[in-house]
């Protein structure tokens, strides 16, 4: 039978009664991360896509969405702003529909 090697760390601590307790970080490793949070994004193209899909890819990209027109059996047949155009997250996209065949 062997014999285990067990280590044994003595840890010594001191505390003061009399000064308040005091913290301070100078450096990270890693250093944290700083992330950009977007303020903008891109109108995406919805012309001639459904209008149900239309809302949704519009609504996914940040935006607000106003359908002027049926939503049934409809298809995009304009859009403003334009398809690329950067604008403000939460700015609103007017979509009107056409109702009729798939473009």
């Amino acid at each position: 039978m062997r014999k285990a090697a067990l280590a044994v760390a003595v840890i010594a601590a001191s505390i003061s009664l009399t000064t308040p307790a005091l913290a301070t970080v100078s450096a990270r490793t890693p250093a944290a991360a700083t992330a950009e949070i977007p303020t903008t994004t891109t109108v995406p193209w919805v012309l001639n896509d459904p209008a149900a899909l239309a809302v949704r890819t519009i609504q996914r990209a940040g935006l607000l969405v106003d359908v002027r027109g049926p939503q049934r059996n409809a298809f995009v047949g304009t859009q403003s702003p334009a398809p690329g155009t950067v604008v403000p997250l939460g700015s609103t996209v007017t979509i009107a529909t056409i109702v009729g065949p798939t473009p």
